[in-house]
């Protein structure tokens, strides 16, 4: 149970500090490197705009990919625009699409956004995480894989 409740917390703290900064490459290099079990995007901005996140980070995610987006995105005047349960499947497809294997629903996703989200689902199919042979390492900015050919 103690290891359960471990990999929790590292799947929490990776979605969190992922959310903070929004794209794949240096942090997601980093939270594995800190051990986490999964890597992705909590709440914030809702599902627009995520999948880009989640095409920049497969690349370098060796864990599955979490999606757990508000049920909502910010309007142009800054307001937040709550999505009705079929336009927010229609983004968490494209989050699947983008190599989330993990799909969840955070603020203002009630139990048809949910139910919704179950059928895809078991509609979709799983996107891997891919094999990666090299060592990452991360700037503030970018990511970089190190091999044992390096000159």
């Amino acid at each position: 149970m103690e290891q359960v409740l471990q990999a929790a917390a590292l799947c929490v703290t990776a979605s969190l500090l992922a959310m903070v900064v929004r794209r794949g490459s240096p942090e997601t290099a980093l939270l594995l490197a800190l051990g986490a079990a999964a890597v992705g995007l909590n709440c914030s901005f809702g599902p627009i705009g995520m999948a880009e996140w989640l095409e920049d980070a497969l690349p370098y995610a060796a864990v599955p990919l979490l999606a757990k987006p508000a049920a909502s995105f910010p309007g142009e005047d800054g307001r937040m625009v709550s999505l009705d349960p079929a336009h927010f499947a229609e983004e968490a497809e494209r989050l699947l699409a983008a190599g989330a294997s993990l799909l969840g629903g955070c603020c203002g996703a009630g139990p048809e956004h949910l139910a919704l989200l179950r059928g895809l689902l078991d509609r979709h199919p799983i996107v891997a995480s891919p094999e990666i042979d090299t060592q990452a390492a991360a700037g503030e900015r970018e990511a970089f894989f190190l091999s044992d050919d390096l000159e």
